[in-house]
């Protein structure tokens, strides 16, 4: 017998569960947010899905096979959210500046992704030098 669709851990089963809880709680807070906030409402019920799928997901995963979170990983994860409040920060206050139009939303893209580049890189996260001794390798060998 030929199995088509098998997840890592041979159960398809709670992935499906997860993802259809992710998508009770979008659907649920954009009936909510939505008349509240606009389309800035869905951002926030989608957000709010996925973040509820990701806690969910980990409490899963723990049952399961144990500890998913080290110390290492918690880490890693404060910093990316330290550097994402950072990045977020500098792309409301464009947006606030500027007129809201495509451009200022544009600008707010560049400004957040350059403050959250500089922030991930501020706090010293291990991926980060990595990535920079991989990329200044990969250049010498060029030359």
């Amino acid at each position: 017998r030929r199995v088509l669709f098998r997840s890592a851990r041979g159960d398809t089963r709670t992935p499906f569960l997860v993802n259809a809880l992710e998508n009770g709680v979008n659907i649920a807070a954009a009936a909510v947010f939505f008349p509240l906030w606009g389309v800035g409402g869905l951002a926030g019920a989608y957000s709010l899905a996925y973040v509820v799928a990701a806690v969910v997901a980990l409490v899963v995963l723990r049952r399961s096979i144990g500890p998913v979170v080290d110390r290492a990983v918690g880490a890693t994860l404060l910093r990316a959210l330290a550097a994402s409040a950072v990045a977020a920060l500098g792309a409301w206050a464009v947006v606030e500046l500027w007129d809201a139009s495509v451009m200022a939303l544009g600008a707010a893209a560049v400004v957040g992704v350059g403050l959250y580049a500089a922030a991930i890189s501020a706090l010293r996260e291990p991926a980060v030098t990595e990535l920079r001794t991989m990329v200044v390798g990969r250049r010498a060998r060029r030359v």
